[in-house]
């Protein structure tokens, strides 16, 4: 099974600096363990069709956990001190007013999206994590351990996860053009052009 599984990373192959879609379409699978709830490279990958396998939650939740604790959440400083200061220009300005509307909200919220291992308990994670791409897009294969996430990278149908994929973008991408042609048709509509 080990012969037909070739770890690659972007990040750490000397070979590679940058993986355009093209190179990336290439893989048959890529490993998602996400260092933050969500990332671009989900994204970009998911829309190349490449299949993904990935952590199941509990799984996820454990390693988060641990790398948080080793390095911190990215922007997790935004927790402290949420309210903005008003704008020194004569009070608030529109985007303070936004922003301070969004943290007043946020406030009603049983966590903020941020996770301190030394100050918030599993839970506080537990709540954000389920909102995670990773885990709201269909087709994503999802391993409990490392020799399931072996069995699964050497015995998945990869081709038939990446057409699922693919098929899911091409209604998410119909819905978007329905979106925006009947909005532009009621905006052209209201201004009688």
């Amino acid at each position: 099974m080990m012969d037909q599984v070739v770890l690659h990373h972007w990040a750490t192959d000397p070979a590679s600096e940058f993986l355009g879609f093209e190179d990336m379409a290439s893989y048959s699978c890529a490993l998602y363990v996400a260092p933050e709830f969500s990332q671009m490279i989900f994204r970009d990958m998911y829309g190349a069709g490449v299949p993904i396998l990935a952590p199941e939650m509990d799984w996820h939740s454990r390693l988060l956990r641990h790398m948080f604790a080793s390095w911190g959440q990215m922007h997790s400083e935004h927790d402290i001190g949420r309210v903005p200061p008003d704008d020194l220009r004569g009070g608030p300005s529109e985007e303070l007013r936004a922003a301070r509307a969004v943290v007043e909200a946020a406030d009603s919220w049983p966590f903020p999206p941020f996770y301190e291992p030394r100050r918030n308990t599993p839970e506080h994670l537990a709540f954000w994590l389920p909102l995670a791409e990773v885990y709201r897009f269909p087709h994503v294969l999802f391993f409990r351990s490392l020799v399931n996430f072996l069995e699964l990278a050497a015995q998945a149908d990869l081709a038939e996860q990446s057409s699922k994929i693919q098929e899911h973008g091409r209604k998410i991408t119909a819905n978007m053009h329905r979106f925006y042609r009947e909005s532009l048709r009621q905006l052209l509509s209201a201004a009688n052009i």
